[in-house]
C-alpha cells in the first residue's frame, strides 16, 4: 500500500486502523449531532420553560402566527423543552444521527488518526527506553 502523498513522512495505515478510526469518529459525530441539535434549539430560544422573549424563537413564532402542530416552530419547541429529538420521530432522528456520523467519519477521522498515531509513537518510544 502506498503512503498518502500529503503525509509522506507517515507509514501507510492498515485497513483495520482506518476502520477503527472511522468507526470511532462516526460514533462521536452521531452523539455530537444529537447534542448540537438540542443545544441549537435552546440557543435559538426554545427552552424548557417555553419560548424565550426577544429570542429568535419568539421572532419565528410571531412570524408564523398560529403555530401548527407539525411546524418547525413546534418541532424546535419540543426539542428545546425536552432536550430530546422524540418529536422529530424515527426518521428525523435517523437523519440527525446519520448526518453526524457522516461528518464525524469524514471530518474527524483524519484528526483522530493523527492524534492516535502520536500517542502510539510516544508509547513505543517510552517502551524502547525501558
Amino acid at each position: 500500500m502506498a503512503a498518502n502523498p500529503s503525509r509522506a513522512d507517515e507509514p501507510p495505515k492498515s485497513s483495520r486502523e482506518r476502520l477503527v478510526t472511522a468507526t470511532t469518529a462516526a460514533v462521536v459525530g452521531a452523539v455530537a449531532a444529537l447534542k448540537v441539535v438540542t443545544a441549537g434549539a435552546s440557543a435559538l430560544g426554545f427552552t424548557a420553560g417555553g419560548i424565550a422573549s426577544g429570542s429568535t424563537a419568539a421572532s419565528m413564532m410571531s412570524l408564523t402566527g398560529s403555530v401548527q402542530a407539525s411546524s418547525l416552530v413546534a418541532a424546535l419547541q419540543s426539542v428545546g423543552a425536552t432536550g430530546a429529538l422524540g418529536y422529530l420521530g424515527t426518521a428525523g432522528t435517523v437523519v440527525v444521527v446519520t448526518s453526524g456520523a457522516f461528518v464525524g467519519a469524514v471530518v474527524a477521522a483524519p484528526v483522530l488518526t493523527s492524534a492516535v498515531r502520536k500517542i502510539k509513537d510516544k508509547i513505543l518510544k517510552n517502551q524502547s527506553k525501558l
